[in-house]
């Protein structure tokens, strides 16, 4: 599965974060977690879909990470409020 399908996972990372090594991350974790349900016994009849949708939902999470750290880094008087620091 990996050689099959990490070359198209990655460019499609890497188009969606617009970073290599950031997609390399979430190609990496994407994997992992598609393993990790393999080896559960979870029966997965089309790896390359849930190889997918679990890379888009790791961006997802990477843009969301991205946004609060933006936002806290912005504005230091919002990061004091959101952990009770004031």
């Amino acid at each position: 599965m990996f050689e099959r399908y990490y070359r198209e996972l990655l460019n499609f990372l890497s188009r969606s974060v617009q970073d290599r090594d950031t997609a390399a991350d979430l190609a990496q974790e994407s994997y992992a977690r598609v393993l990790a349900a393999q080896q559960t016994g979870q029966a997965v009849q089309d790896p390359r879909a849930l190889l997918y949708r679990t890379a888009r939902n790791l961006v997802i999470d990477q843009h969301r990470r991205s946004s609060i750290r933006a936002e806290l880094e912005t504005s230091p008087a919002s990061a004091d409020e959101a952990f009770g620091l004031e």
